[in-house]
């Protein structure tokens, strides 16, 4: 079963996604901010991580950073999902080693599976 690890702060939409990623057999953890999100991914090796920018304690820019520093999550699909949609914000998560970023308020949720099930394939 494949992992997923989901690092948002609204917990409604974090319930949606979760609800429909299990749905479709995958594994999901949850947390509402960035650090508990980093700890969380380094402890489990999740197999893609769906990562929010504004969170609270340390910015999904910097938990992508993070991420990509560590040697067991330098490869790990990261897919940034925000309605920040600052084409300066877009280029330096692109820089920072992001596999996609996807603008919440234009993707469903089974728009989104799609794009998850595409990077675990």
């Amino acid at each position: 079963m494949k992992k997923i690890l989901i690092i948002e702060d609204e917990s409604l939409i974090a319930k949606i996604y979760a609800t429909r990623l299990n749905a479709e057999g995958f594994e999901v953890i949850l947390a509402d901010d960035g650090q508990k999100g980093l700890e969380i991914a380094l402890s489990t090796s999740p197999d893609l991580i769906l990562l929010d920018l504004m969170i609270p304690k340390l910015s999904g820019s910097e938990v992508l950073s993070r991420l990509r520093q560590n040697p067991a999550t330098q490869k790990t699909p990261v897919i940034i999902y925000s309605n920040l949609s600052d084409d300066q914000e877009m280029a330096n998560v692109k820089k920072l080693g992001a596999t996609e970023f996807l603008i919440k308020a234009k993707i469903s949720a089974p728009d989104l599976v799609k794009k998850i099930k595409s990077y675990l394939n």
